[in-house]
């Protein structure tokens, strides 16, 4: 039986959700090209088959197919964060996956310098007004194994767990802006600054 209340997407919303797809991998693709700000929706819309109000009608402008992309990276490291919750993990291998996640992505991205436009749209741009009052995906994750290595004794209990995973994640974003970009580099500074974080936080 499906679950209570699901519906079953029409022939339209998978139409739809296509042609997003479509439109999305043209803009990498011009993105990769031409770098993010020379890239023209025109010429994406082209590349996709489209006419150029469907792109906006998926995307509200160039920088929101970034946000997109933000979004799926999100998801994916708040994934891994997921699959930990039932390990016996100790905080510090929880934050090398954090590491891990974002290495992953950058170089599934191959675009340092796309990576440093996603950051900086990120910055730009506010949160959807329905999920500004939500933390993200990874801050959730995040939050909770902090939680639960403050129950473990790991943690200093004069700590809050939210409070500590945004602290994490902002530190974790400006070293991202930063110029080095050698994935094997960038292990190294992440994986130092975790340790910076883990010897601070230590009951």
């Amino acid at each position: 039986m499906g679950a209570v209340g699901a519906t079953t997407p029409t022939r339209r919303d998978r139409q739809r959700a296509a042609t997003r797809e479509r439109v999305f991998d043209a803009a990498m693709a011009e993105f990769r090209a031409v770098g993010f700000p020379n890239a023209q929706v025109d010429r994406i819309a082209r590349a996709a088959g489209v006419v150029r109000g469907t792109f906006y009608f998926h995307f509200p402008s160039k920088e929101h197919v970034l946000i997109e992309l933000e979004q799926r990276y999100s998801t994916q490291v708040a994934s891994r964060l997921r699959e930990m919750r039932g390990s016996e993990a100790g905080l510090r291998a929880v934050l090398s996956g954090v590491v891990d996640g974002i290495v992953g992505i950058e170089v599934e991205l191959n675009a340092p310098e796309l990576m440093r436009d996603l950051l900086g749209t990120f910055v730009r741009l506010p949160p959807p007004e329905e999920a500004a009052d939500h933390p993200t995906p990874v801050l959730e994750e995040l939050t909770h194994h902090f939680a639960r290595a403050a129950d473990a004794g790991e943690l200093r209990s004069d700590l809050a767990s939210d409070q500590l995973a945004i602290m994490v994640l902002t530190s974790v974003f400006g070293l991202l802006m930063s110029r080095r970009h050698q994935p094997e580099q960038r292990r190294a500074d992440l994986e130092a600054l975790m340790d910076v974080f883990v010897k601070g936080m230590r009951a």
